[in-house]
């Protein structure tokens, strides 16, 4: 900006030189200065109607000017925390709520956790007549040490003498079978849960850290359990075309509603009894709430005490509908890339899901 300031700068600049106390206004008036070429200091001095004398002490006192880091508030300053008004007697019927849903370490007292949400004992101090917010029941759990921890791989169980021999084996005998000619597959099998000292995801409210094996070795396992249980699944449906757009080819698929993962699909029209056979595909799965759009299929074939209809609930899938129309233009619309035949177009649907969902090597 070029001097000299416009008429409502001006006013601005002597308007806030005035407020300042004698000090901060030579040094004000020596930064202003420092903006200008040559004749900074009588230009500034005739604006701030101040001494060009005062113009140069301000700058030599910026030049040996040291931070003052300590800060204007006195030490405790600020709003100061008021304690939560709770009821009396809370605290006992809290530990008793935690007691009944509490496990710990038969080696170490010390270490206990609970498996409880604060919207859970929400819901059992509501039984109990407290009427109190999760943010009272955070207070309560930090006030009586249990803290939101995730386990920890502390445990080192040390490396095996044959731990590399096994690897070495496999790739031998993949290639010896690739050297005879005999195609070799990558397969996962369904996930199994290890039981024992083993690291698990997630976290809970804990008085002290949970400490787990480093490597999740099933030789260190007490046993191990098949999980095949989805409480909640989110089901929509979304069209392609195969050959023309007349001829529409659709894929029903339904997701987890905790993790957001496929868990089942199948291909065809859009009619019932193609969703009988994804609803065929989840019969393993103890699925208690089926959430889906308002297609009539849905209505037809769910149990009116499970099924919830609506957008709020299917948003993750909605989510994976746009996915799956990024990464596969032939589930795009208006597109130009469509399948000739519905075995070819079934297949590369199909290898999609198994790569991303499943983690599966399809180039196996």
């Amino acid at each position: 900006m070029s001097f000299p300031y416009k008429k409502n700068i001006e006013k601005s600049m002597k308007k806030f030189y005035d407020s300042l106390c004698e000090k901060n206004k030579r040094r004000y008036a020596a930064i202003e200065s420092e903006k200008l070429s040559h004749g900074g200091v009588n230009s500034i001095s005739a604006l701030l109607e101040c001494d060009p004398k005062t113009i140069r002490q301000g700058k030599k006192e910026l030049t040996e000017l040291e931070l003052d880091i300590t800060g204007i508030r006195q030490p405790g300053g600020g709003r100061k925390k008021r304690p939560l008004p709770l009821n009396s007697g809370i605290d006992q019927d809290f530990l008793d709520i935690l007691q009944q849903h509490t496990a710990g370490n038969p080696m170490n007292s010390s270490i206990r956790w609970t498996y409880l949400k604060p919207r859970e004992i929400v819901s059992e101090l509501l039984k109990k007549g407290y009427s109190v917010s999760r943010n009272i029941v955070r207070y309560l759990l930090k006030k009586h040490e249990y803290v939101k921890r995730k386990a920890q791989k502390n445990i080192t169980m040390g490396g095996h003498p044959d731990r590399n021999a096994q690897f070495e084996n496999i790739t031998q005998l993949k290639q010896d079978y690739l050297d005879a000619g005999n195609p070799v597959i990558s397969m996962d099998t369904k996930k199994k849960e290890l039981l024992g000292t083993f690291y698990r995801h997630g976290s809970l409210y804990t008085q002290a850290a949970i400490q787990t094996n480093d490597h999740d070795f099933p030789s260190s396992a007490t046993g191990s359990r098949l999980e095949l249980v989805c409480e909640e699944v989110e089901i929509d449906e979304q069209w392609s075309f195969v050959g023309k757009k007349s001829n529409q080819r659709w894929l029903w698929h339904a997701v987890d509603h905790a993790t957001n993962t496929v868990i089942a699909y199948v291909f065809g029209k859009r009619k019932d009894d193609v969703f009988k056979e994804l609803k065929a595909l989840l019969t393993p799965f103890e699925i208690s709430r089926y959430y889906t759009d308002d297609w009539g299929a849905y209505e037809r074939n769910l149990d009116v005490n499970e099924h919830e209809i609506g957008k709020q609930n299917t948003q993750k899938i909605e989510r994976k509908n746009l996915n799956f129309r990024t990464w596969v233009k032939r589930l795009t619309r208006r597109t130009i890339c469509f399948s000739k035949i519905e075995q070819m177009h079934d297949i590369v649907i199909g290898l999609l899901i198994n790569k991303v969902e499943f983690g599966r090597d399809i180039h196996a």
